[in-house]
């Protein structure tokens, strides 16, 4: 049982699809299981000339981590997000594209 559950993880790992576009005031999830599931919110944004300066602030509002916040370059937080989810009903669902 433990050798299948491996397995599917490593599938589920090789197609992630990770967002195009990560939007300030929007929520992402990084689509892990159990201890490691996050969402997080974008709360700010710089969009500073050249990459090094393309950065998003961040908190925490769910699962690990939870009410931390952070600093981190755009593209650092997409590989970070699995895809985007929005509150409805109480829990976090996949957003629907």
């Amino acid at each position: 049982m433990t050798e299948l559950l491996e397995l599917a993880k490593l599938h589920a790992e090789r197609n992630v699809v990770h967002p195009e576009s990560i939007v300030a005031g929007s929520y992402y999830s990084n689509g892990k299981i159990g201890n490691l599931w996050s969402v997080r919110q974008v709360v700010d944004e710089s969009r500073g000339a050249g990459s090094s300066r393309d950065e998003v602030i961040f908190k925490a509002v769910a699962g690990a981590g939870a009410y931390e916040t952070g600093l981190c370059l755009r593209d650092e937080f997409r590989q970070w997000a699995r895809f985007e989810v929005q509150y409805q009903n109480g829990h976090w669902v996949k957003a629907s594209d």
